[in-house]
């Protein structure tokens, strides 16, 4: 029988064993909280990479989308937060899209910013890995100064990260909000109409201007 089986069989209140089976709820509390933040973290910045960029047909809008998220499904966070870097949040003007319908959405970000971004996104890495690879085997349930160091540990992690959620959350909503208007059907036949309209027209106006140089 393990130690915290033990501890949960035979404690009495106000006992040594009592006070480990409440600490060590408590460090499972943290760890699963802050778990929980960092992959959404990761889940986030994964949507912003994927979904910022809009071009092809757009006929077949939704379809496009799709099949671009799917190329980023697998990258690993360090190439994500490469991208959202270097494009998301990018403030340099871009070259028009080839395209015939394109939508890019930007978060203009200082280098400043994009330099503590970074930096934080790095720390997230190291401390998901540490949290889901490493805490089983360092810690050991009943120690008081491991459960003091863990747990401080942990808390820090909460609030030194939970403002970059707060952040990346509003930035989905804001990309979610663009998604939905593509998506819908009635907006996705008017932008092909007006298109297919002012394509014609551009083939219409460039045929007349050749007949008449003849």
């Amino acid at each position: 029988m393990t130690e915290m089986s033990k501890s949960s069989t035979t404690a009495q209140p106000g006992s040594d064993a009592t006070v480990r089976i409440r600490e060590t709820d408590e460090i499972y509390k943290g760890i699963g909280r802050n778990v929980v933040l960092l992959q959404q973290i990761e889940q986030m910045l994964r949507y912003l990479v994927a979904r910022a960029d809009v071009a092809g047909p757009t006929s077949d809008l939704t379809v496009q989308r799709e099949a671009v998220a799917k190329t980023w499904k697998k990258a690993s966070l360090g190439k994500l937060d490469e991208e959202f870097r270097s494009r998301v949040l990018s403030d340099k003007e871009e070259e028009p899209a080839s395209e015939a319908f394109a939508v890019r959405v930007r978060f203009p970000t200082s280098p400043e910013e994009k330099k503590t971004r970074s930096k934080q996104l790095r720390r997230v890495v190291k401390e998901r890995n540490k949290l889901v690879h490493q805490i089983p085997f360092d810690w050991s349930p009943g120690r008081a100064q491991g459960y003091l160091e863990l747990s401080a540990w942990l808390e820090l992690i909460w609030h030194e990260h939970r403002p970059l959620w707060v952040e990346l959350r509003r930035q989905v909503s804001m990309l979610q909000t663009v998604g939905n208007f593509l998506d819908n059907q009635a907006v996705s036949d008017l932008l092909f109409t007006s298109i297919s309209g002012e394509l014609l027209d551009a083939a219409n106006h460039s045929a007349e201007s050749g007949e008449e140089k003849r």
